[in-house]
């Protein structure tokens, strides 16, 4: 199996970028060229970030790609649960809503698959051991 699962983008994501383009214009509208490069750059990476994330599940492999700033790999074997998540801790994940924490002997990551359900169920038919609470049962996997 290999399928791709993009991350959903969330409205606070989006407000950030929003609100960082009044600085831009702000800088732009009084000539600071630096300041325009710098709020430039930084607006481009968050967009970058954003479309260069993806969930992979290949073979036994749940592989998460953050851009050139990393790939991490979990042995979707190892995977013990999956867990709905209110936690704002972030890890590659671009929503607050429908993010889920990946439990794995070795490791926790927090993800929000654009296809929560599906991701779990994709995930569940590797693994049928992991977990996925009662109280949540397929709210994360519909």
């Amino acid at each position: 199996m290999h399928k791709t699962y993009k991350s959903k983008l969330g409205t606070l994501y989006i407000l950030v970028l929003c609100f960082m383009l009044i600085p831009l214009f702000s800088m732009l509208y009084e000539g600071i060229l630096a300041g325009v490069l710098i709020a430039a750059a930084v607006i481009a990476f968050l967009i970058y970030l954003y479309f260069a994330t993806s969930y992979i599940i290949n073979g036994d492999k749940l592989i998460i790609k953050i851009g050139f700033l990393g790939t991490r790999v979990i042995p979707v074997m190892s995977i013990t649960s999956i867990e709905s998540t209110g936690s704002l801790f972030s890890g590659p994940a671009f929503s607050i809503n429908g993010r889920l924490q990946v439990n794995a002997r070795d490791n926790t990551v927090v993800i929000s698959p654009k296809r929560p359900g599906a991701f779990c169920t994709d995930l569940q038919e590797i693994n049928p051991n992991i977990v996925i609470p009662l109280s949540i049962d397929r709210s994360c996997c519909e």
